[in-house]
C-alpha cells in the first residue's frame, strides 16, 4: 500500500496504514510478523515522510537487535536472550580465515534454538539498510553491514546463492543447513542495493540461471513464485541509473508481471504459482505475492513513458503483445538477465562489505531480527521445505564450512501462510473510507491492466539465442 502510493504519488492509503500499524503488537516477539510491521512502516515514512512511521520501523528495529549477536556479545561468549555459550568465530571459506559471527540474527526466540537463518538476519539487513537510507543514522548503516558481512562469512555459498542457516552455539562445529532458497538471495539483494546507494558503493555482477523455467518464470519449490526475489530486483532497479543491467532487471520484472497476469491471476483472486494454473480459491499467501510482482511493475510503466524501442511487451496492454512477452523466445534472455541480478548477492554487496571492513567505523551497533518463535521442528532433511511468505519475513538461513563439521541441527520447518478465505475478504470493501486487502487487490490489479499507465517494456536485445538448463530447486539440496 505504502509502496503504491510512493510511485504513484499519492497519500491513498495513509490514513488505513496507520491504523493497521497502530493494532500491531511489535512487543510480540515472538510474532513471526514482527519484521513484515518494520519494513512496512519503513516504506510508509519514505512514503508519506511522516515520524509516526518512522517510529514504528525504529521500534521493530529494537526488538531484533535483541536478537542479533553484537560484538560485545561474541567476545563475552553469550548473548542474553540464549542459555548457551556461543561460537564465537566459524571459517569464511572463501577468505580462508576465521570470521566473527558478529552480525547474525537469531531464528527463533526460544533460548535453546541456536539458529541463525538467512531470512531472519536478511530481514534485518533490509531493515537496518532501510532506516539507514532514510535517517542517514550511521547506526543502522554499521548494522546493515554487520549483517551483510554476516551474510557473506558464513552464509554465502556460490555463484551469489545463500544459505539457510548456521548454528551459533559453540560446540556444534559450525554446523551448516545448505539448503538453498530464492528468498534468501532475494532478501540480500534487496539489503545490498538499498546500502549501496547509501554508501555510493559500486558493483559487479554475474550472469547464470536460477529458479524460473524455459520461458524465465520463478518457479521454485512446487513452483511457486517468490516475491522477494522481485522485492530485491525492485531495490535494484529503483537505485540504480540507466544502464544495459538495469534494463536486464526491468526486462525480468515485465516478465514475472506477464505471468503473474496471465498464468496465476483467476479473476482478482492470484495463485502462488506464476506458471499456472490460475486459482479462484482466495490465498493471503498467493494475493501477497500477486500484489508485490503488480506493485513492483508500477515504476516500470513509468521510467518507459519517456520513450524507447518497444520491441517487448507492454505491461499496461492487453493481447497478443503481453502473450508474446512471455513466450519461450522472447524471454530467454531475460532469464540470464535475472541470473544475472541474483549474481548482485556474491558481488556486489559483498565487495561493498569488502570495502566498508577497511574503512574506520565510529560506532557498532546491535541488530534487529526477524523473529518468530514455534515448536515444529522439521526433522527430515530429505522433505522440500516451502519458502516462507512475505508474512512470516522473520526467517532466513545460512552457509556451509566443513562438511564433516556439520551437526544433526535441522532447520526450524517455516510457518505455513495462513489461508484467507473469500468469505473473509469480502469484494465489496467496507464502510466508509476503509478498504478490504481483496479490494486493494483488485483495484492495483485493474489499474495496471487498463493501462492507466500508457507505457511500454521494452525487453533488451540478449546475445543468447534459448538458454537451455535453466536451474529448478525442484528438489531440496540435502544438508550433508
Amino acid at each position: 500500500m505504502a509502496r503504491s502510493d510512493s510511485f504513484t504519488k499519492q497519500t491513498k492509503y495513509r490514513d488505513q496504514l496507520k491504523e493497521f500499524l497502530g493494532l500491531a503488537n511489535i512487543a510480540d516477539r515472538t510474532s513471526g510478523n514482527t519484521p513484515s510491521y518494520g519494513y512496512a512502516a519503513a516504506h510508509a515514512h519514505k512514503a508519506y515522510n511522516d515520524d509516526s512511521f518512522l517510529s514504528i520501523a525504529q521500534n521493530v528495529w529494537n526488538v531484533g537487535r535483541t536478537y542479533t549477536l553484537s560484538s560485545s556479545d561474541v567476545n563475552a561468549g553469550s548473548i542474553g536472550v540464549k542459555n548457551f555459550p556461543i561460537q564465537k568465530q566459524c571459517l569464511d571459506a572463501q577468505a580462508n580465515t576465521q570470521a566473527t559471527m558478529a552480525g547474525g540474527t537469531f531464528l527463533y526466540t526460544r533460548t535453546e534454538d541456536p539458529q541463525i537463518a538467512a531470512i531472519s538476519t536478511g530481514s534485518f539487513f533490509v531493515l537496518s539498510s532501510l532506516l539507514a537510507e532514510v535517517t542517514l543514522n550511521s547506526t543502522y548503516r554499521d548494522a546493515a553491514i554487520d549483517s551483510m558481512q554476516f551474510i557473506q562469512s558464513h552464509l554465502y555459498f556460490k555463484e551469489g546463492l545463500v544459505r539457510d542457516g548456521i548454528s551459533a552455539r559453540q560446540n556444534d562445529s559450525c554446523g551448516t543447513i545448505d539448503f538453498i532458497n530464492p528468498y534468501n538471495s532475494g532478501l540480500a539483494i534487496e539489503g545490498m542495493s538499498i546500502l549501496a546507494s547509501v554508501t555510493q558503493d559500486s558493483s559487479s555482477q554475474k550472469t547464470y540461471p536460477l529458479w524460473q523455467n524455459a520461458d524465465g518464470v520463478i518457479a521454485a519449490w512446487y513452483d511457486r513464485g517468490d516475491e522477494n526475489i522481485v522485492r530485491g530486483l525492485s531495490a535494484v532497479y529503483e537505485r540504480n541509473g540507466a544502464s544495459s543491467f538495469r534494463s536486464y532487471v526491468e526486462a525480468y520484472l515485465a516478465v514475472q508481471y506477464h505471468a503473474v497476469v496471465d498464468q496465476a491471476a483467476g479473476s482478482n483472486v492470484y495463485g502462488t504459482s506464476w506458471i499456472g494454473p490460475p486459482t479462484t480459491t482466495f490465498d493471503g499467501a498467493g494475493q501477497t505475492s500477486g500484489v508485490t510482482v503488480l506493485t513492483a511493475a508500477i515504476p516500470l510503466t513509468q521510467s518507459s513513458s519517456g520513450g524507447g524501442s518497444s520491441n517487448g511487451g507492454n505491461c499496461g496492454s492487453n493481447g497478443q503483445s503481453r502473450s508474446s512477452a512471455t513466450s519461450a523466445g522472447a524471454i530467454a534472455g531475460a532469464a540470464v538477465g535475472g541470473g544475472a541480478l541474483v549474481g548482485l548477492v556474491g558481488t556486489v554487496a559483498f565487495l561493498c562489505l569488502r570495502r566498508q571492513e577497511r574503512r574506520e567505523r565510529k560506532r557498532q551497533l546491535g541488530r534487529p531480527t526477524p523473529f518468530h518463535d514455534t515448536n515444529t521442528t522439521s526433522t527430515d532433511t530429505k522433505s522440500p521445505i516451502p519458502p516462507a511468505t512475505i508474512e512470516s519475513l522473520p526467517d532466513t538461513q545460512s552457509r556451509p564450512v566443513s562438511r564433516s563439521a556439520l551437526t544433526t541441527m535441522t532447520p526450524g520447518a517455516p510457518v505455513a501462510p495462513s489461508v484467507v478465505h473469500s468469505s473473509h475478504a469480502s469484494e465489496s470493501g467496507r464502510n466508509g473510507d476503509e478498504i478490504s486487502n481483496a479490494e486493494l487487490y483488485r483495484l492495483l490489479s485493474e489499474r495496471l491492466e487498463s493501462g492507466r499507465w500508457d507505457t511500454h517494456i521494452s525487453l533488451p536485445p540478449y546475445p543468447w539465442s534459448s538458454q537451455e538448463g535453466s536451474v529448478r530447486s525442484g528438489a531440496v539440496p540435502q544438508a550433508r
